[in-house]
């Protein structure tokens, strides 16, 4: 039977929690760092923007009061209805595992998770996320960093990539589909052909939403 799996990040898809790093970055300094000159680079190259992040991602209290993108509840619901399972699969590290899982359930997300995977630190964000996707042979992922929508898509996964100004240079592929929004993203995918390949033949399978994210 095909795969309905599906691989969902939470940083930048979920969770406005570039926004939120910036506000602290910017607290005594107001326009030091501005959203929409982010680059690829600056996120994901050691420097000074990374070393804030870092010395944010150290303070689960400041990560857990990062709020759901609008629509973010609607896509998973779409998703789950759909007949497929979502497993989350977040960069962050083992500090943030248990932080992640408690701001699922806090914004009722977790109710359409079948399972929350946590990174190890050995291991690079895009390749923990491509680990993932290769172990549950995930139809499609919706994420927004660059470097791994390009990894899962050489490796022939759907990716759904959230627009934001650190991927702005990722132009499309058979592969790659750029979307305004997480929820944009599923509706996209839940109408397109690849999802006909997917999807779980028989609706029966449809199963009540788990609170199971471990």
């Amino acid at each position: 039977m095909p795969s309905a799996n599906v691989l969902v990040d939470v940083d930048d898809t979920l969770s406005g929690t570039q926004r939120l790093f910036l506000a602290h970055a910017n607290r005594d300094n107001p326009g030091r760092f501005r959203y929409q000159d982010f680059t690829s680079f600056d996120r994901e190259t050691p420097g000074e923007w990374d070393g804030i992040v870092q010395g944010l991602l150290a303070r689960p209290e400041v990560i857990v009061r990062t709020k759901p993108f609008a629509g973010a509840l609607d896509g998973l619901r779409r998703l789950h209805e759909a007949g497929f399972k979502i497993h989350i699969a977040s960069s962050r590290k083992e500090n943030l595992h248990r932080t992640t899982k408690d701001w699922l359930e806090k914004y009722g997300l977790a109710r359409y998770v079948e399972e929350v995977h946590g990174r190890p630190s050995s291991m690079s964000g895009d390749e923990f996320k491509l680990a993932v996707a290769n172990q549950i042979d995930a139809a499609a992922a919706f994420d927004d960093t660059k470097a791994v929508a390009e990894s899962l898509a050489r490796n022939k996964v759907h990716v759904y990539l959230v627009r934001r100004p650190w991927n702005r240079d990722l132009p499309q592929g058979p592969w790659i589909k750029p979307c305004r929004s997480f929820q944009r993203g599923v509706i996209a995918f839940l109408g397109s052909s690849d999802t006909e390949q997917c999807k779980m033949q028989d609706a029966s399978a449809l199963r009540e939403p788990s609170a199971r994210t471990s």
